[in-house]
């Protein structure tokens, strides 16, 4: 549509953010196995905490309320697996230091 300067805005464009997040399929509370960023070449699960378009604000399990250690993964760049396939791809996991 056009607006008031003329300007030709894509609602699409406009909330692609948010189309991304409710089309990923990822939710709060959706376990996964991500990298371990305290023990190379290892992974740990985490909990999805929030979604932000492409973005899973994550908690490694064990770490219960305790939000301090969050991080955030981007879908399109980081390596981010469902519960099994660690174990379906000889890969370790172990939980972080």
């Amino acid at each position: 549509f056009l607006d008031q300067t003329n300007l030709f805005i894509s609602l699409q464009i406009l909330y692609l953010q948010v189309e991304c997040s409710l089309q990923s399929g990822f939710v709060k509370g959706m376990k996964l196995e991500v990298p371990n960023k305290t023990v190379n070449d290892t992974y740990w699960v985490a909990s999805v905490v929030m979604t932000c378009g492409q973005l899973l604000r994550l908690r490694y399990d064990g770490y219960d309320n305790d939000g301090s250690s969050d991080f955030w993964c981007d879908l399109m760049t980081s390596e981010i697996h469902p519960i099994g396939w660690c174990s379906e791809n000889n890969h370790t996991l172990q939980p972080p230091e």
